[in-house]
């Protein structure tokens, strides 16, 4: 679909890779990010996860505030005929204080198109 975006009928996606990469919690109004100890980003090319690879990561260490900002540690990404497989885990200090949390992560993701 990116190729045929671009009027471009055949051709290939190299090198997938993410520059930058974000998790932001957007309701409930009060939540935070308190009850996050850790988090981590991983992508594999099938939906198996049989090889992931760690992408991002931060340590959160009690912060309270309501983005977490995690740092790219490897942003190229195993990329199949299917295209690729996104999980992000996290390790908490507790119980998370609220009913439902609604995240969105946000990323900047670069890739040559070549017809």
């Amino acid at each position: 679909s990116l190729l045929n975006a671009h009027g471009v009928s055949s051709g290939t996606i190299e090198n997938p890779v993410f520059t930058q990469f974000s998790i932001t919690i957007n309701a409930p109004v009060e939540a935070n990010f308190g009850w996050l100890q850790s988090a981590r980003a991983e992508v594999s090319n099938n939906t198996d996860f049989s090889s992931p690879v760690q992408i991002a990561s931060v340590n959160n260490n009690g912060g309270t505030g309501k983005t977490l900002i995690l740092t790219v540690i490897n942003g190229n990404i195993p990329f199949g005929s299917n295209g690729f497989y996104l999980r992000i885990y996290a390790t908490l200090t507790g119980p998370v204080p609220y009913q439902w949390v609604q995240m969105y992560f946000d990323s900047e993701l670069k890739m040559t198109l070549k017809p």
